[in-house]
């Protein structure tokens, strides 16, 4: 018989064990009796041959249980007796179950809920078929119409995909936004521009119709869409819509696909319109401002990933030499290479799309990891501690001829029972946290890859559990088990409590280190995010509401869009309560709008000076007094700073200071380069502060008159003494009366902007916290549960010493002192460790040096007090016993 048929037939006898026992139960009454009627019928009386057939036979329940053996039985029945009995005890103490499940709950259910989103941003693959083979192309343009002078020689997605072989799809995509009309319910959706190999570079194709087709990207084609399933099921239903329009921008476009469900990549896009090559000025309709892309390859079967990115690599290094020299573009196609050097030239998609977030999830993995070891280190303290209490029966067991390894297995079954409950309440709260977890990583990484609760991490926790409860289970069950029949059957638990103190008072010992630890990292962020709140970020966000429109660009000239601003903002400023109305590009403090070249146009005539990076902004005068940001030197910006009159610009003081004598730059003429003519300086503005973690945001910040040049998307801001939902209020019914067809998203208070803005590095901060807290709990029950463990068992020592006249204070000191030396050094430890790991979290700190003292003295002051009263208090209550009693129980 075959190994398969031999399992087989186990598993039909496992399932069908209690007829198939009856069976055999049932054979052997019959031999017997066969066997006593051939013995009647010679001769023999029928209680001899009762008596003679069972002799012959042997023990009928031997038989059973060796029968049963050979079907495979016998470990499942030893697993259930084991449970069974396990599951028994644990009810009978249901004081230490309850400990130890919520003890082991803490640390794998936060190890379980940051396992979720470490999975989410690293581990879980993208939603793609063959996602090791998608990858972004570093430092690779999409080619602009007109393509600008300076760029003509950088690389683009073209030269990708003539590198044949290499690639089997390239493609652009970039996020925008459009307005979707309806007179009674504008929206405005989020809009994906993609050129037309797009689909079939992620690889995921519609699951109605098709995608884009080679002439979809074509300048002169028609419009066409592709819905998400989201938004076909939301705003249409669900009906047919293959071959419907609808109209965007004031623009019909033709429905031709309806994409997955779930699928919603780039930046969760509710649809996607094709992108031309070269980008064409149709292409920025979807754009707010500079249409930012990013460039999308698969690589071919037949080419490994590595050799992808040498080639492409190569090619770069190609277009540096064949520049002409004495030009200026040899130096920037450098700064293009270095980047291709440090970067990569193939970057795998996952990787780029959480990288900024990747550092801080790890380092709170990490963080929860070591809460869980704590926590295990107090089970293991906790089942030490039931070791002394269960010698008596232990020995027992050995002395009715229990083998170790039955007993360590019983006991390890105790343990995994109780890990496995932990588990189970752990993830039970795990989705709480989940939520709160989804903070941590980008929204474009969350469009594909969101945080969940799935099969992968409920593996991860099962797992998780069982390695738990044998970590945690196996010394315990080991020490309790070995050979102690003579001395615990005669009542002496000293021998077995000496062998599990030192290991018991080590245990305390690692748990303090840790917990230093925890508690210095969520002292350090705690301190930075103190510094961040304090901050004069250079804004007044009471009252004041925010939201967003995004007017056509091409179909709505620039005009237009100023007369509409314009009337909303009479509108609004015509509402009793409301005190200034302003609009911007972009938010300051939160987009702080595009970084650029500018040059200071020298009074010297045709010199100028270096070129410098810098922030720039277009706003409406109303725009600084509605956010608070005061105007230091000149003038705000007035309606007659259109297109008509000399360009003029605002900068903040910081620029003032640094680049004009005494900071006076008033009068003086800055550029942004180009063909435009350079602006004069009308004002200085108040500096406003950047929430990017670890820098002074000395970048220079340059404003210019939004009525100059009117965006197709603005953000309107308003400050008034009136309630949120007033100022909402306010807003939508002065838009709509405008244009009732225009869209108003994103509505949101000031302060809300703000303070979503910090979510990441609040999020860091109130985990670490939350995972410091944990974990100086644990450590002060493990400490407290130690000591009273150890005067319960010194009782009797301490009623003689009581009754011999021993002072209160003497036997305190004699309770405590054996864990106080441990403390200490787990505290030593601790910050040592601390000390030389500060630095894996300076990046996610603000104004704050990892090795700040203050906060290592903050936490030496909480550790202390705290090991002090987990340390006295059991040692107090310990010294108080009646000496007359101790010796009377005794």
């Amino acid at each position: 018989m075959s190994r398969l048929s031999v399992w087989w037939r186990r598993l039909v006898l496992l399932l069908r064990r209690d007829r198939a026992t009856a069976e055999l139960e049932a054979e052997i009454r019959l031999h017997r009796e066969l066997r006593a009627a051939t013995l009647r019928k010679d001769g023999a009386s029928p209680a001899d041959a009762g008596f003679a057939s069972a002799r012959l036979l042997g023990n009928a329940g031997s038989l059973v249980e060796r029968s049963r053996d050979a079907w495979g039985f016998a470990a499942v029945d030893d697993l259930r007796q084991d449970i069974r009995l396990a599951w028994r005890r644990l009810r009978q103490r249901a004081g230490y179950t309850g400990a130890v499940v919520i003890t082991l709950a803490l640390g794998i259910g936060a190890t379980t809920a940051m396992f979720s989103a470490l999975d989410a941003a690293m581990l879980r693959p993208l939603p793609f078929p063959h996602p090791e083979r998608l990858g972004v192309l570093t430092a690779v343009r999409t080619p602009f119409r007109p393509t600008p002078r300076t760029l003509d020689r950088m690389l683009d997605i073209t030269d990708a995909a003539d590198l044949g072989g290499v690639f089997s799809h390239v493609a652009a995509y970039a996020s925008g936004g459009l307005n979707l009309d309806d007179r009674d319910h504008p929206l405005h959706i989020k809009v994906g521009l993609a050129t037309v190999d797009f689909f079939h570079t992620v690889g995921v194709i519609p699951q109605v119709g098709r995608g884009f087709a080679t002439e979809d990207g074509l300048p002169s084609s028609a419009r066409v869409v592709v819905l998400s399933w989201s938004l076909w099921q939301r705003e249409y239903g669900g009906r047919q819509m293959l071959g419907q329009s609808i109209v965007m921008n004031h623009q019909s476009y033709a429905v031709v696909g309806v994409m997955p469900r779930g699928f919603a990549f780039p930046d969760q896009s509710d649809a996607w319109v094709p992108m031309s090559i070269p980008i064409s000025a149709a292409t920025f309709e979807a754009s707010h401002t500079a249409l930012i892309t990013t460039v999308i390859a698969r690589v071919s079967d037949s080419v490994t990933v590595e050799r992808a990115s040498v080639l492409l690599r190569l090619r770069w290094e190609q277009a540096l030499l064949a520049q002409p020299k004495g030009t200026h573009q040899p130096s920037m196609l450098s700064r293009y290479l270095d980047d291709v050097h440090r970067l990569g030239a193939f970057v795998p998609l996952q990787a780029t799309l959480g990288a900024n977030r990747v550092t801080a999830v790890k380092l709170l993995f990490a963080m929860t990891a070591l809460l869980l070891v704590i926590a295990c280190a107090n089970v293991t303290n906790l089942m030490l501690g039931q070791a002394t209490m269960r010698a008596r029966e232990i020995g027992v067991r050995q002395m009715l001829g229990a083998r170790r390894g039955r007993l360590i297995r019983q006991l390890l079954t105790e343990s995994v029972i109780l890990s496995l409950g932990g588990a189970l309440l752990g993830i039970a709260l795990a989705p709480i946290a989940v939520g709160f977890l989804r903070q941590l990583l980008p929204p474009e990484l969350l469009s594909v890859s969101p945080v969940r609760i799935d099969a992968r991490v409920l593996a991860f926790a099962t797992a998780l559990a069982l390695v738990t409860g044998v970590g945690a289970g196996w010394w315990p069950a080991v020490r309790t088990s070995v050979d102690t029949t003579h001395a615990n059957l005669g009542g002496n638990r000293s021998a077995t409590a000496r062998r599990s103190g030192a290991l018991r008072r080590l245990l305390v010992g690692v748990e303090i280190a840790l917990t230093t630890l925890l508690l210095v990292g969520a002292g350090l962020l705690l301190h930075s995010f103190q510094n961040v709140a304090r901050t004069d970020r250079g804004l007044r966000t009471a009252h004041v509401i925010t939201a967003h429109l995004a007017y056509p660009r091409w179909e709505d000239n620039p005009r237009g869009r100023l007369v509409k601003m314009r009337a909303i903002a009479d509108r609004l400023e015509a509402i009793p309560g409301i005190a200034a109305v302003g609009f911007a590009n972009d938010l300051a403090f939160v987009d702080r709008g595009i970084l650029m070249n500018f040059i200071i146009v020298d009074s010297v005539p045709g010199t100028l000076q270096p070129a410098e990076g810098s922030h720039w902004m277009m706003v409406s005068g109303g725009y600084f007094p509605a956010l608070g940001i005061p105007i230091i030197q000149g003038r705000t910006f007035t309606m007659a700073d259109d297109s008509a009159a000399p360009p003029v610009a605002i900068v903040d003081r910081s620029t003032a200071r640094k680049y004009f004598p005494n900071g006076d730059a008033l009068g003086h003429l800055i550029s942004l380069g180009g063909n435009d003519p350079p602006a004069t300086i009308v004002g200085v503005a108040a500096d406003v502060l950047d929430e990017e973690p670890g820098r002074d945001s000395r970048i220079p910040q340059l404003y210019f008159p939004l009525a100059a040049t009117p965006p197709a998307s603005v953000s309107l801001v308003a400050r008034g003494a009136l309630t949120d939902r007033q100022l909402q209020s306010a807003v939508l019914t002065a838009v709509r009366s405008v244009d009732r067809t225009q869209p108003v998203y994103d509505i949101r208070m000031m302060q809300d902007v703000v303070h979503d803005s910090g979510a990441p590095r609040r999020t860091n901060m109130e985990l670490m916290t939350l995972f410091a807290v944990l974990a100086l709990a644990l450590a002060a029950f493990g400490t407290y549960a130690v000591i009273s463990q150890a005067a319960a068992q010194r009782q009797r020592e301490f009623g003689i010493r009581a009754a011999l006249g021993a002072q209160r204070g003497d036997l305190i000191l004699l309770a405590s002192h054996e864990l106080a030396w441990v403390v200490a050094v787990g505290i030593t430890v601790g910050l040592g460790v601390s000390w030389m790991a500060a630095r894996a979290a300076a990046t996610m700190l603000y104004h704050v040096a990892p090795h700040d003292l203050p906060t290592f003295a903050a936490v030496l002051a909480v550790l202390v007090t705290v090991a002090l009263v987990a340390t006295l208090a059991p040692a107090i209550r310990a010294a108080r016993a009646n000496p007359a009693d101790v010796i009377r129980t005794e």
